[in-house]
């Protein structure tokens, strides 16, 4: 069984849980603290299989969760920058982006971090760096909030519509899909890395 079949049949079984809006919270809280899985790339999937849930609504949790994974990311900067700063920035791969966030901050904090937030900078570091800074937490939440929802409703509305065709492509062309996948998360990696 091939990788991209082990993970459709994963997403599957996640995608019919009662616990749906839960897990993609958690994914959303995940990705904007520790996890490099993308929740855009979880309702890809997940909304190929559910058209019995609203894409909106799962935009809005998952955009929700990011914004919590924010706060916390948040909360930490500002509890322990002073103390551990240089060394979570460095488990974080953030000590460059320190310098250009500070400047970014002093000039508008909310476009700062909401142009973190659309790209796949890693917006945890600015979320971070927020904290240290002392932003106001009310503008990282709602530029994080505003910027997560523009960048997963595009994927979600299109997986709702368009999901069953491209899993049919999927499942006749699993090797190409599978290539071209692989290619993706090493360029993604290989981007996040060096950015």
């Amino acid at each position: 069984m091939s990788l991209v079949t082990q993970g459709d049949k994963l997403i599957e079984r996640l995608s019919k849980t009662q616990h749906l809006f839960s897990v993609t919270f958690v994914i959303a809280f995940l990705e904007a603290t520790i996890s490099p899985v993308l929740p855009e790339a979880f309702l890809l999937v997940v909304l190929a299989y559910r058209k019995d849930i609203s894409w909106k609504l799962l935009s809005l949790v998952s955009a929700f969760g990011s914004s919590c994974g924010a706060l916390l990311m948040y909360l930490l900067g500002m509890k322990f920058y002073s103390s551990y700063g240089m060394q979570l920035l460095t488990f974080l791969h953030g000590e460059s982006v320190a310098e250009k966030a500070k400047v970014l901050f002093a000039e508008n904090a909310f476009m700062a971090q909401l142009i973190a937030s659309l790209t796949p900078l890693p917006d945890r570091v600015f979320s971070f760096l927020a904290g240290a800074f002392l932003i106001s937490p009310v503008i990282i939440f709602a530029a994080t909030f505003i910027g997560r929802l523009i960048r997963v409703v595009p994927f979600a509305y299109l997986s709702f519509e368009y999901g069953d065709e491209a899993r049919v492509y999927i499942r006749k062309h699993t090797r190409k899909v599978s290539v071209a996948l692989i290619a993706l998360v090493i360029c993604y990696a290989l981007y996040s890395y060096y950015s």
